[in-house]
């Protein structure tokens, strides 16, 4: 892959991806963006309330690579799934990105991916945001609706997102990590058919998100390469990576 295009990527899924606590509990895991008018996953574990098992309004606080933090009530939503490990949420606060969220099957296997989030995250080294590289391997025998990756490093990771780099969509949500006598290095990310049959007004505006975001790809794959014949004429240096507003990208649209 080109590095310039692997780098933008990784620019607007920092953008989407944030660290949420449930105030509650003190847990700590990752979440990320899924539509610009508000809606983000997480994995359910990451915000349960055990005192209150049938709880439906968290108190949560996410914070932003870039220094932003919002506090606040948010209410579980349709394709939320506790048996799944599956919570959609809503925000109404500005957020500065998003991500489209696709199917795999048997043939995606081997498939590059990235998986931002924050394992370790009780420690100081675990603090930002980090990206982990792996594969595709197979999906969970003894749960089809999760995929085994060797991305996936341990606490504070789970609820974020896996980016397949081949198929350029967000493919699974990190949910858990196998322990050491298991398999090293490996866990488990959770596939989003359930959801999408759950929730069928997704899957159609996850296609529409889709369709933008490789225009969104491929139009700076190509400024970057104006810019880099520019650059060889006149020995101006780059200027970084633009951002596309999302509300003006996708527009406003209604919850789902």
């Amino acid at each position: 892959m080109d590095e310039k295009r692997r780098l933008y990527i990784r620019q607007e899924l920092e953008k989407a991806t944030f660290k949420i606590t449930a105030i509650h509990s003190g847990e700590i895991g990752t979440g990320f963006f899924i539509s610009s008018d508000g809606y983000f996953l997480t994995a359910y574990h990451c915000v349960e309330n055990k005192l209150k098992p049938d709880e439906t309004c968290f108190h949560l606080k996410l914070e932003f690579s870039d220094g932003e933090a919002r506090t606040d009530d948010f209410m579980l939503l349709k394709g939320s799934n506790k048996a799944a490990d599956l919570a959609v949420f809503k925000s109404t606060y500005p957020h500065p990105g998003f991500v489209p969220l696709g199917l795999i099957t048997a043939e995606h296997f081997t498939h590059r991916i990235t998986a931002p989030g924050f394992p370790a995250v009780h420690k100081e080294q675990g603090k930002s945001l980090g990206f982990y590289e792996g594969t595709i391997s197979r999906f969970n025998e003894a749960n089809k609706e999760q995929f085994e990756t060797d991305a996936i490093q341990g606490t504070g990771h789970s609820g974020g997102p896996v980016y397949d780099y081949d198929l350029d969509r967000v493919v699974g949500l990190v949910q858990d990590e196998m322990s050491s006598e298991e398999m090293k290095k490996a866990g488990f990310a959770l596939r989003f058919d359930a959801l999408f049959e759950k929730w069928p007004e997704l899957k159609s505006d996850s296609e529409q998100v889709g369709a933008r975001w490789d225009r969104r790809i491929r139009d700076d794959s190509e400024s970057e390469k104006d810019k880099d014949k520019d650059e060889a004429k006149t020995g101006c240096g780059r200027r970084g990576f633009g951002f596309v507003n999302p509300n003006r990208a996708m527009g406003n649209r209604a919850g789902y």
